[in-house]
């Protein structure tokens, strides 16, 4: 294994790519557009089942769920070491691929890519949650001309033209449909989009609720109120808080995949129920700020009555010294004041 001296960085010699069980050995890379950004991404496309997979890369330290719990090893260069054995099942035979790519693929709805190309031609410039369907600009297209349109933009160059040819299903998801004669005719419709949305917004939110996730790990932390200002003790976050905070984070993990401005009038639809999202989450912070004001209180008390006890156990403790006695001159015998008095007297 070589390494440049330039970037500083090791070198990648192979690309490990995991794909689905079902997936053919007829895999190739393309170039598209993403859903969201304006970048260029690699894709995967299966030719035999016509499918086409997005690409995930797992690579960093942080990517790796067992780094939290195990420790990571690092080479003499400061890399983090990534090696993966090949090997046959019950066979000695195998080889190790060292820092190599690790690429994972998904599959991907090409309505998203769809989406994308409406918001920048038929919807363009348009306030989607306000339009009316009856005063809406556009024709209609058979499926043909359609998807010469869609060949001509560069959202979708890089497809093959396979692939566009079984769009039929997905155009008809998110556009109004009518059938002249033999061939259906298409127009882009926003309330198809939404439909189409929110119904992805349920699934993923039904998942998050019924399962255990990191999400809604987060989401329960974040909007527990406490117990009492003396505990640390959190209670659990009513059904309502939870089902809507859910439903916001699905609404934020579709819009990676959206342009900004259809994800934005798709969390428009519940502005709401955001508000008494938003005000239970102020009553949680107001919640914490009092028992954080009562625990520095507390421990100033505790430091009072500390530094008290500490001063009267010292004054208890000290010696209390007897005031010194004034020293008496002694006398000799006879040599008193009333000693003459009491002397015989002299014949």
């Amino acid at each position: 294994m070589t390494y440049p001296t330039i970037e500083n960085q090791p070198v990648k010699t192979f690309k490990v790519l995991f794909v689905d069980q079902d997936s053919s050995e007829k895999l190739k890379f393309v170039q598209l557009d993403h859903p969201r950004l304006n970048e260029r991404c690699d894709y995967l496309y299966d030719e035999q089942n016509n499918q086409l997979y997005e690409l995930k890369r797992c690579n960093g330290e942080h990517d790796n769920p067992h780094s939290k719990k195990h420790r990571a090893v690092y080479d003499h260069r400061g890399f983090m070491i990534r090696s993966l054995i090949f090997a046959e099942k019950e066979s000695i035979d195998g080889y190790v691929v060292e820092n190599s790519e690790i690429l994972v693929a998904t599959k991907f709805n090409v309505i998203y890519l769809l989406l994308k190309y409406f918001v920048m031609t038929e919807l363009r410039g348009m306030n989607i949650n306000e339009l009316d369907e009856s005063n809406q600009s556009g024709r209609f297209l058979n499926f043909d001309d359609l998807i010469e349109q869609l060949q001509e933009n560069s959202v979708f160059q890089g497809l093959p033209e396979e692939f566009l040819g079984s769009l039929e299903p997905s155009l008809s998801e998110i556009c109004k449909v009518i059938r002249e004669g033999d061939e259906n005719y298409y127009r882009v419709s926003p309330a198809a989009i939404f439909q189409f949305l929110n119904q992805k917004v349920e699934a993923l939110q039904k998942n998050l609720l019924e399962t255990e996730n990191t999400v809604k790990q987060f989401l329960s932390s974040k909007f527990s109120k406490p117990i009492d200002q003396g505990s640390t003790k959190e209670e659990e976050v009513p059904l309502e808080i939870l089902d809507l905070a859910t439903k916001r984070a699905a609404i934020q993990l579709i819009s990676t995949y959206l342009p900004q401005s259809l994800g934005s009038c798709l969390l428009g639809q519940f502005e709401k129920d955001w508000e008494t999202l938003s005000n239970h989450q102020l009553l949680v912070e107001k919640a914490f700020q009092e028992r954080q004001i009562a625990e520095e209180n507390l421990a100033k008390l505790n430091e009072s009555i500390g530094n008290s006890s500490s001063y009267f156990g010292k004054r208890k403790n000290q010696k209390t010294l007897a005031a010194p006695k004034p020293k008496v001159k002694k006398v000799a015998v006879g040599k008193g004041a009333l000693d003459g008095f009491f002397r015989a007297k002299a014949k």
